[in-house]
């Protein structure tokens, strides 16, 4: 949700301060996103099986 408001707000915004200020929103957003994944996959997976759920969360941020 962040991100995205950071990526919409980056969009709209008129001057060059604004659109640092949103792209730091947006770039907080995005760590936040890739802090949270590994977070949720070690707990909802056991230890076992976590490299699977690892690759699959971990593949569409490198290809885009």
């Amino acid at each position: 949700m962040i991100f995205s408001l950071g990526s919409l707000c980056s969009s709209l915004t008129p001057t060059i301060h604004l659109l640092i200020l949103s792209r730091f929103v947006q770039a907080l957003g995005g760590s936040m996103m890739m802090a949270v994944g590994p977070a949720l996959i070690r707990a909802v997976y056991p230890r076992a099986s976590w490299v699977r759920p690892w690759a699959r969360s971990a593949l569409p941020p490198h290809l885009a």
